[in-house]
């Protein structure tokens, strides 16, 4: 008998459930079981099932003792395997989506590297050193679409929000050829050594530190009630018209019933954004 782990992930079209050794891919309209899927050990329920429907893809864990994930089409019933991506020695714990299921973003169970590939081709495009420290992962979120360059936000077990770049760094042409050469001769585990931290802002968490999600939200003029606001904020929302990079929010829920609103401000400052705790709210009946 197999335990159940998680409905995981309900979209327009699909319903995702995830037991230990197998997943279940529903017709949501339906409940018709589309495919079944026969997967390693996978007590957590690890997963990701994209927003959109074209491409609907679905990664999973394809291992229970290295770091590969296995992407399906989770729009049609056969078992049509899209790629496999090898992204960490150590088992994947946490993936996700961007919005329209071009980039797939995963951590480890050791937490200390965030890495981003790019479909249909699997290829690492970003990796990220979250700290040196092992830490658990327990969500990845990237900002919508309209937000350029995009970003990654990361909750750890440390209490702590870490928001990323996803962005080439700008380094001289020799330094770039340079790291080029390393990391084509050195192995793959040691790779991400040659490449520096991107973290860009850190935002802890009030309290203890609980397992928590996060998301990004872009602000506009709409979400200040569409009244007058104060120059400095005004900049900043024009600044994020058309993709730019002024204000977004973001929200974290602690697995104490706790909700977070933050306003990340100057992303593109030299000295790094400004992180602002604008809202907090209990959404359980009472607090923990």
């Amino acid at each position: 008998m197999q335990l159940c782990v998680v409905i995981d992930v309900i979209f327009t079209h699909r319903l995702v459930v995830v037991l230990e050794r197998r997943t279940l891919v529903h017709d949501l309209k339906t409940l018709e079981l589309l495919r079944t899927l026969e997967t390693p050990s996978n007590p957590k329920g690890c997963c990701a099932l994209s927003t959109c429907f074209d491409p609907c893809l679905l990664a999973l864990p394809s291992s229970s003792t290295s770091g590969t994930m296995r992407v399906y089409n989770a729009a049609i019933t056969g078992s049509s395997v899209e790629c496999e991506v090898t992204a960490h020695n150590s088992p994947v714990a946490v993936m996700a989506w961007n919005q329209d299921a071009s980039l797939l973003a995963s951590a480890s169970n050791k937490g200390t590297v965030l890495r981003v590939h790019k479909m249909p081709q699997a290829n690492k495009v970003y990796s990220f050193r979250r700290g040196s420290r092992p830490a658990p992962i327990h969500s990845l979120a990237f900002s919508p679409l309209d937000i350029q360059p995009p970003l990654l936000c990361a909750t750890s077990g440390h209490g702590t929000v870490h928001i990323f770049r996803l962005e080439q760094p700008d380094r001289h042409p020799a330094a770039s050829a340079a790291v080029g050469f390393l990391c084509s001769v050195m192995p793959p585990r040691l790779t991400d050594v040659v490449e520096p931290p991107r973290c860009i802002a850190t935002i802890k968490l009030p309290g203890r530190g609980v397992p928590a999600i996060c998301a990004v939200q872009s602000v506009s003029s709409q979400q200040n009630g569409g009244g007058t606001t104060d120059s400095s904020l005004a900049d900043d929302l024009n600044a994020n018209a058309g993709g730019g990079m002024g204000i977004i929010n973001v929200m974290v829920a602690t697995a104490e019933g706790l909700f977070y609103e933050y306003h990340v401000q100057d992303l593109k400052a030299p000295q790094g954004p400004t992180c602002t705790l604008e809202g907090e709210s209990y959404l359980l009946a009472q607090k923990i």
